[in-house]
C-alpha cells in the first residue's frame, strides 16, 4: 500500500507541471503577437500602389492613419531608377513638410515634416503626395519601400510612437493604355493624363470642275503690221552689203584677166 504522502506529492507536481506549461504558451503567445502583429494604437506608414503605361505618370500619397497627437515624421523612400523616378514631393497636411529629391535619381527619396503652430495630428493625415514617372521598358515593376527614421507626437518631450509600415508597386502596364490600382481610403492615387497627338485629317476630295472656255482676244491693230525681220547672227552682220562687194569682184576680174593676158604674150615673144 503507497503512502498517502507520497500520492500527494505526486499530484501536487504533477498541478505545478501544468501551470508552468501554462504559463509557458502565455509567454510565447505573447510574444509570437509582439512579434507577428504591430501594436495596438500603432500609426500606420503606408504608400498605394500603381500601374501605368510607358513615359506616364501617376501620383501616389504617402499616408499615416491612426494617428494620435502626431507631431513630426522622418521617412525615406526606396525604389529601382530604372523603372520610375519621383519628380515632384507636394501636397501635405502638416505645417511644414521639406522633400529632398536630390538622389531621386539613384531611387532614393527622403521627406521630412512636423506641426509648428498647428496641434498634433489625430486620425489619417497626408504626408505628401509623390509624383511617380515611368523610365523604365514595359511590364517593369519596382517595390515602393517605406523606411520610418523617426516618428514622435506633438509634445515637447518628442516621445517616440509606435507605426507600421506598409509599401507599395508600381509597375508599368505592358499593354495599350494607362490602368490605375487606386489606393484604398483617404487621399487615393491617380494617373496623370498623357498628351496625345491630335488626329490626323483625311484630306477632303476635290470635286473636278471644268475650265470656263478661254475666248481668243480680238487682234490689235499692232499685231496686223509686219513684223521687223529677225536679226542676223554676229557673221551675217559681218559680211559686207552687195553695194560693197561689186567692186571687189570687178577688180579682182581685171587682175585675173591681166594675168592672163600676160601670159599669151610672154608665148607669143617666146615663139
Amino acid at each position: 500500500m503507497a503512502c498517502p504522502y507520497a500520492r500527494s506529492g505526486r499530484k501536487r507536481s504533477r498541478t505545478l507541471d501544468m501551470r508552468h506549461l501554462r504559463y509557458a504558451l502565455l509567454g510565447l503567445l505573447t510574444v509570437a503577437l509582439a512579434l507577428g502583429l504591430p501594436h495596438a494604437g500603432a500609426s500606420e506608414v503606408s504608400i498605394g500602389t500603381a500601374q501605368v503605361e510607358r513615359d506616364a505618370a501617376a501620383v501616389l500619397p504617402v499616408l499615416i492613419s491612426n494617428a494620435t497627437n502626431l507631431g513630426s515624421i522622418d521617412l525615406e523612400l526606396v525604389y529601382n531608377h530604372a523603372v520610375l523616378i519621383v519628380t515632384n514631393v507636394s501636397g501635405s497636411d502638416f505645417d511644414v513638410m521639406v522633400p529632398n529629391l536630390e538622389a531621386s535619381a539613384a531611387g532614393h527619396v527622403r521627406i521630412v515634416a512636423f506641426q509648428t503652430a498647428s496641434p498634433g495630428i489625430t486620425d489619417s493625415v497626408v504626408l505628401a503626395r509623390l509624383t511617380l514617372t515611368a523610365v523604365g521598358d514595359a511590364g517593369s515593376t519596382s517595390s515602393l519601400k517605406i523606411s520610418v527614421n523617426k516618428l514622435t507626437d506633438a509634445t515637447p518631450q518628442c516621445r517616440d510612437l509606435p507605426y507600421s509600415v506598409t509599401n507599395g508597386t508600381f509597375s508599368i502596364n505592358p499593354r495599350t493604355g494607362p490602368t490605375s490600382v487606386p489606393f484604398s481610403g483617404y487621399g487615393g492615387a491617380y494617373v496623370l493624363p498623357t498628351a496625345s497627338p491630335p488626329p490626323s485629317k483625311k484630306p477632303e476630295p476635290v470635286s473636278a470642275k471644268p475650265a470656263p472656255p478661254v475666248t481668243p482676244a480680238p487682234e490689235s491693230s499692232s499685231s496686223l503690221a509686219p513684223s521687223a525681220p529677225p536679226a542676223l547672227p554676229a557673221t551675217a552682220r559681218s559680211l559686207p552689203s552687195p553695194a560693197v562687194r561689186w567692186p571687189v569682184v570687178l577688180i579682182a576680174i581685171i587682175i585675173a584677166a591681166s594675168a592672163i593676158l600676160a601670159a599669151f604674150s610672154g608665148r607669143r615673144r617666146a615663139q
